[in-house]
């Protein structure tokens, strides 16, 4: 039987190998906004860290709104994953520059000497994933978080539905 910290180790392999997820966060009035984010770690805790421009609209979003929901997918492998989270916003230098990448000049042309680049955090509260093809599996973990003991989250559970 996989235990929860075998979901997490799996969770953080399928984020890993899709990379690129669509991030939705809530717009005034109720409406949502999706786009495509660039996943540049994915931490022990297994949470998400994104690069982004500081004055973005997402930024905006996320201001007003720190529950954000991220979905991955590669179809060729019958793999997704599904979360929600708790976004907040990071200027730290030192962060920045660990988890720089030479890949998002492609975004951020200036790298990391660009004045508006921030980071992203998503602390996960609710995962699904499915992988294989056999897609009658649904693995789901809440408070993934938890699974670290951070002292903020519910006791966290794994439900196995086939």
């Amino acid at each position: 039987m996989r235990t929860q910290k075998d979901e997490l180790t799996r969770y953080k392999e399928l984020v890993k190998s899709i990379n690129t997820g669509i991030m939705m966060t809530r717009m005034p009035g109720d409406e949502f906004k999706s786009r495509p984010m660039t996943t540049c770690r994915v931490d022990d805790n297994g949470d998400l860290w994104f690069f982004t421009d500081e004055f973005s609209e997402k930024i905006s979003d996320i201001s007003k709104d720190s529950l954000v929901y991220v979905n991955y997918a590669d179809p060729s492998k019958k793999t997704f994953v599904v979360l929600s989270g708790t976004a907040s916003i990071n200027t730290d230098e030192e962060l920045k520059k660990k988890y720089w990448n030479p890949s998002l000049k492609a975004w951020f042309p200036k790298g990391l000497d660009d004045t508006r680049l921030a980071l992203i955090k998503v602390e996960p509260i609710e995962v699904e994933y499915w992988s294989g093809h056999s897609n009658k599996i649904v693995i789901l973990f809440r408070m993934i978080s938890s699974i670290i003991s951070r002292p903020t989250a519910n006791k966290a559970y794994n439900k196995v539905s086939i």
